[in-house]
């Protein structure tokens, strides 16, 4: 998913789902979906400090996304357990 979907950028109703399939662990990847420098810049924090703002419990899981999960693909390493879903 994106994560400007998670700040709202794609509207309410992707913002809704997205913030879902966080808590729900089913978002495997956070990704910027960067296609412009000004248009789409790139960027991660401002969605995931979204998912965190709207649902509290979901900060492990969105650390998780946002380090440990790329740093393991960058380094061709298997990748680590996320952390247990919230209910």
């Amino acid at each position: 998913m994106t994560a400007a979907s998670l700040a709202g950028g794609f509207g309410s109703a992707a913002r809704f789902f997205g913030l879902e399939l966080v808590r729900d662990g089913l978002a495997h990847s956070v990704d910027s979906d960067a296609h412009h420098a000004e248009l789409r810049p790139p960027g991660l924090g401002e969605g995931l400090a979204a998912a965190v703002a709207m649902v509290p419990a979901v900060a492990a899981r969105a650390e998780w996304l946002a380090t440990e999960l790329p740093a393991a693909l960058l380094a061709d390493q298997p990748l680590p357990q996320p952390p247990s879903t919230v209910s």
